[in-house]
């Protein structure tokens, strides 16, 4: 049986990941801070798939436990780095704290720990990297996040040129009914958009991505012409009409 590491596990995307593989016979080794909920998700797994489900209590930013999971877990098959979260709102309407929280986990933690474990996986093993359809374009009232993911796009699309021996991959989803919304204080966009896939959705097409050995897997025709789109468009424009789309969604 295979082995895939999920950051982020305890909800969203990635809690409907580990319940993809462990459905589909995967071992799994499940990090994110809250115990509880990793515990019930545990317990859910192993009963229901008769899986092996370790999991890790750990703050991701925190470079020390970073080298601890490279440490101990030499041999997994798929590594996904998923954890990660937002902030919306004026740039100046937050702490500097945020900010530098937002950059730990959402860049430092997925480079460190593909550079930590890539070095140990054996061929044809799996690196992926869950960025954003934020991260292609300037975002306004989302500045950080925005610029975290773009910063991951391109981080991922450069190292998929250097590594022979192991897969790495990007994923982006775009808008999705998780706890994203509520811990980024963001209310749900219904601007030029209708219907907004579920967390169980997103992580059931990027699982057939991944089987499928796919590199680089946006979520959506609606996502995808977005990104198409944008192309042609300058940044700076860019930025000028999401800034008025912004501020209708949080109003």
């Amino acid at each position: 049986m295979k082995t895939v590491l999920i950051t982020g596990a305890s909800s969203g995307i990635g809690y409907a990941l580990s319940k993809i593989y462990a459905k589909n016979s995967y071992n799994l080794i499940l990090v994110a801070r809250r115990e509880e909920k990793l515990k019930n998700l545990k317990e859910s797994l192993e009963k229901t798939y008769s899986v092996s489900a370790i999991t890790e209590i750990m703050d991701l930013s925190k470079i020390e436990n970073l080298k601890i999971l490279s440490e101990k877990y030499k041999d997994i098959d798929i590594l996904i780095n998923n954890a990660g979260f937002g902030q919306y709102g004026e740039f100046h309407s937050y702490d500097l704290e945020t900010d530098i929280s937002m950059i730990n986990l959402n860049i430092l933690t997925p480079i460190i720990l593909t550079k930590l474990f890539a070095v140990n996986m054996k061929n044809g093993s799996k690196i992926i990297n869950i960025a954003s359809t934020a991260g292609f374009q300037p975002v306004p009232l989302m500045a950080t996040y925005s610029a975290t993911k773009s910063f991951i796009v391109d981080f991922t699309l450069a190292i998929q040129r250097e590594y022979s021996n192991i897969n790495i991959s990007l994923f982006c989803p775009g808008e999705t009914q998780t706890e994203f919304q509520q811990v980024a204080k963001r209310p749900k966009s219904s601007i030029l958009r209708g219907y907004i896939p579920t967390a169980e959705e997103v992580a059931q097409y990027f699982y057939n991505s991944e089987q499928a050995n796919k590199s680089f897997v946006i979520y959506g025709f609606y996502n995808k012409f977005l990104i198409f789109i944008s192309r042609f468009f300058n940044k700076r424009i860019l930025a000028y009409f999401l800034s008025k789309n912004q501020r209708k969604v949080g109003n």
